[in-house]
């Protein structure tokens, strides 16, 4: 899944699409800085669009797999990419919808409130009931 559907995964789409299509791919602000991307979806820059996509096939799929074995209440997306969801989420929540089986197709899916700091507050969440506080 990081490979494909991280900040880092869509930046590497992108840039895979542009070679493939013999384009020079935007000014990234880093390597693993998926903003610019998804500025660039925002803007309809259409290699940006299928590297977006690309993004949200493989993360709706690997949601799916996981629905179709545990059968979650729920998924939350977090970390860096979560930031511009307005941009795939739909996308992932279609893509979803095709692989999951029925009984889990309607399982929602919505980006975290606390987006990239998800993971650190919730570690240190768990730390701090571990310690008795």
């Amino acid at each position: 899944m990081e490979q494909y559907s991280s900040a880092t995964g869509v930046v590497s789409n992108y840039l895979a699409e542009c070679e493939k299509a013999g384009v020079e791919p935007i000014e990234l602000t880093g390597p693993s800085d998926s903003k610019d991307v998804f500025q660039a979806c925002r803007e309809g820059d259409k290699l940006a669009l299928a590297a977006a996509d690309t993004m949200a096939d493989y993360l709706g799929r690997a949601l799916a797999l996981i629905a179709n074995v545990v059968d979650p209440e729920m998924f939350l997306i977090g970390g860096g990419a979560s930031a511009s969801a307005d941009v795939y989420l739909d996308k992932v929540r279609e893509h979803f919808k095709q692989y999951a089986l029925s009984a889990s197709r309607e399982t929602p899916i919505k980006v975290a409130s606390l987006g990239n700091d998800a993971g650190i507050i919730g570690a240190a969440y768990v730390a701090l009931r571990a310690a008795g506080k």
